[in-house]
């Protein structure tokens, strides 16, 4: 490894992507993950959405919205890129409803008008972005408006004030994960498994340390890793700012049926959930006030209580307002899951005010020269994001990026 190129921290989805592009540039790249995968944490265990920004309505602002908006026309090119196929049909779902719930913080027509605004932005990102052609939703793909009682029996949920139909969709994450670490094996990018515990100078370039002591060395160090990257940027340039991180529990189907006629939706706006069931029988229930468990403001991970699944499965499906039946599909499996999320701010989600309402910060950033730190932000963003991080380090390394 003493002749490695660039190191990687992180097998998550903007990890892998970057190791590939820079492993098509030519360069030696070594990345190194924590867990005993690649692709099991938080770019594993969501919900897939690929997001056009209206989740993100609890502001009028639309810069999260032109930022989500940007990722997603380079999201499905550059993972099938990677690949070397496209995604398959069966890992792609349906357009997701949006649904107002009646204790919605933000009024539901207020809600309205920040959606048409959000699908307008999108419209006309279309000439500028070729990319979203290749988004499923799009480019014919319309917002509208679905009467309350019709939503509620579209969705098989109730309490709904208001409603729309929306050109999103969600992939399931699964899928992708397993082909991405496919991608890295099948490029011969060596992976070491272990956790980064120190980042700092060498005459090199740069040296990381690991959890068994060693230290390895390269011209260039692209931070990827996901709810650690705060503490390591941090022992590169010093800051005080307020980064979120909160760990959130899910149930996870797979082989799952009962769902297949229900649309997938999400609940806004406030501590609520989550829908979904892909074609290929992978399905995602969330309830945010059940799956919520730790939460910080100062960019170190929480520390995890003992997670207690049967109580957390009950108040999610209860929380939904799904029977506890769907349980007892015969050839389903549910697996309680989580990932962690990381924000810039501080607060939840409950507070209107809150800087996590915004989502305009996530970039690629060269704290020193050499050193590369990618705040994805969002899944959504993660082939953006390695994209710049290729080539940005590729540009350091005086190699042409990857076509």
């Amino acid at each position: 490894m003493s002749d490695t190129q660039a190191i990687v921290i992180g097998g998550g989805i903007a990890g892998c992507l970057t190791a590939c592009q820079l492993a098509d540039a030519g360069v030696r790249v070594l990345l190194v993950e924590q867990d005993a995968s690649l692709m099991n944490g938080a770019s594993r265990w969501n919900d897939g959405k690929i997001h056009l920004g209206y989740t993100f309505n609890g502001t009028p602002s639309l810069v999260t919205a032109s930022l989500l908006i940007r990722g997603s026309g380079v999201f499905f090119p550059t993972v099938e890129r990677a690949l070397g196929s496209a995604l398959p049909e069966a890992a792609v779902g349906q357009p997701v409803m949006y649904l107002v719930d009646r204790g919605t913080m933000v009024p539901r027509e207020a809600l309205w008008e920040r959606a048409q605004a959000t699908h307008d932005l999108t419209r006309r990102a279309m000439d500028a972005l070729p990319g979203l052609c290749a988004y499923p939703g799009l480019p014919n793909g319309r917002l509208e408006r679905v009467e309350p009682a019709r939503a509620e029996e579209l969705t098989g949920l109730e309490g709904v004030v208001a409603a729309w139909r929306t050109p999103e969709v969600h992939v399931a994450p699964r899928v992708v994960a397993d082909a991405l670490a496919r991608a890295v094996t099948g490029r011969s990018v060596p992976v070491l498994h272990e956790r980064v515990t120190w980042v700092g100078s060498h005459h090199e370039g740069w040296a990381v340390r690991t959890s068994s002591g060693d230290t390895i060395s390269a011209p260039v160090v692209v931070n990827c890793s996901w709810e650690g990257r705060p503490t390591l940027d941090r022992q590169v340039a010093a800051s005080d700012e307020p980064i979120s991180i909160r760990y959130k529990y899910a149930l996870f189907g797979r082989g799952v049926h009962a769902l297949a006629d229900v649309a997938p939706s999400t609940r806004i706006l406030g501590r609520y959930g989550d829908v979904v069931r892909h074609p290929n029988g992978d399905a995602y229930l969330s309830w945010y006030p059940a799956g919520l468990v730790a939460r910080s403001d100062d960019g170190s991970p929480p520390d995890l209580p003992p997670l207690d699944p049967e109580a957390m499965i009950k108040r999610t499906l209860a929380g939904l307002g799904i029977s506890e039946s769907i349980l007892d599909e015969q050839g389903a499996t549910w697996d309680v899951r989580g990932g962690y999320v990381v924000a810039h701010g501080h607060g939840d989600i409950d507070h209107v005010g809150s800087p996590l309402h915004h989502r305009d910060r996530p970039a690629v950033t060269e704290l020193r020269p050499g050193y590369l730190t990618v705040d994805t932000g969002k899944y959504t963003l993660g082939p953006m994001m390695a994209l710049r991080a290729s080539a940005m380090a590729a540009r350091h390394l005086g190699v042409a990026p990857a076509s």
